[in-house]
This record gives C-alpha cells, sequence and structure tokens, in this order.
C-alpha cells in the first residue's frame, strides 16, 4: 500500500490509481486543532482520507508534516482515520452519551460517548469496571499522547477488511499465498 500525502489545493497526480494507493489530504479542521473525515461514500471516493489542520497566521493551509496544532499533532488523527477505513467504528458505538451502541468488537469495552483530553485510569462509565473506558484506543478522541492502542478484535477487523474490500491493496503475492 502507497500512502499519498499532499495540502489541498494541489490536484493529485494522474496516474495512481485509486485501488493500489491510498490518498491522505490536508485541510483545514472543521474542529479547532482537530478534526478528519473518512468520506466513504461510493467506489470514487473509498480511497480518499481527509485529515484537518487549522491553517497557518496567513490563512494559507499547512504544509502535510507539521501541520496539525497540540495536543492533536502526533499523527494519530490520521491512524484513527485510517482505522475507519480498515471497517472500524468508534469504540462508543456512535450512540451519543448512551450505553447501547457497539463498534462490532468483542473485546473493546462499552463506554457512554467519546473521550477527551488526556484522561487518568480507570474511566468507568455503562458498568465496564473495573477497568473502564478504552480511552487510549485510536479509535476513541483523546489527545494524541494518549492514543496508543488497537485490540486484537480491532486488527483482527482491520485483516478481515484487507483479506476482503481492500484486498486490492495487499502486494499480489501476499493475496495469492492467502487465496491458496
Amino acid at each position: 500500500m502507497t500512502l499519498l500525502a499532499r495540502p489541498s489545493g494541489i490536484r493529485a497526480r494522474a496516474g495512481h490509481p485509486r485501488k493500489r494507493h491510498l490518498r491522505q489530504e490536508v485541510r483545514p479542521g472543521r474542529r479547532p486543532g482537530r478534526g478528519g473525515h473518512h468520506p466513504d461514500r461510493g467506489a470514487r471516493r473509498a480511497q480518499h482520507l481527509r485529515a484537518g489542520h487549522r491553517a497557518g497566521p496567513d490563512r494559507q493551509p499547512a504544509a502535510p508534516t507539521g501541520a496539525a496544532e497540540a495536543p492533536y499533532d502526533g499523527g494519530r488523527t490520521l491512524t484513527h482515520e485510517i482505522g475507519h477505513w480498515l471497517n472500524l467504528r468508534h469504540i462508543w458505538g456512535d450512540d451519543g452519551d448512551g450505553c447501547s451502541g457497539t463498534d462490532h468488537v468483542d473485546d473493546t469495552p462499552n463506554q457512554a460517548g467519546h473521550s477527551r483530553g488526556t484522561p487518568s485510569f480507570p474511566q468507568l462509565s455503562c458498568g465496564n469496571g473495573p477497568n473502564g473506558d478504552m480511552f487510549m484506543n485510536y479509535m476513541d478522541y483523546c489527545d494524541d499522547a494518549a492514543l496508543i492502542m488497537f485490540t486484537l478484535g480491532q486488527v483482527d477487523r482491520m485483516d478481515a477488511t484487507l483479506a476482503g474490500p481492500r484486498a486490492s491493496f495487499l502486494p499480489r503475492q501476499l493475496t495469492e499465498r492467502q487465496g491458496a
């Protein structure tokens, strides 16, 4: 898989096949400091991710390297968005602050809504003690310094996506061995 990074406003090079390249586009974020968007709507946009950032003082988009502002400048927004591209959902199940949502992964505990900042361990919600919310998971919204992991169940889900709908991103030799 090849990851192409470019600032917004610059056209992608012709000849990059959508089924072999994942294009990351850096654009001004809708929220201060952080913002990502995974437009997985239709085949044309399925290999395109946008990671937001704040524009520089001259209101021009900042460069992809170092463009994000602290505490979201560690690259975890892109990790999170690629997680979506590989079929992961937010760990709180996108049900607001309720306890009825699911991310369809058995080894992530249920939690009431997203986390922010750098919470202290444990943060309990939805009866998920003793370990509580998995705020350190890449699919939550904490500061980049607090995000450190995917679970084994999430890795299995991403592997299944790479073996199925995203198989064109793997080298042919690997997919031939898996099919044998």
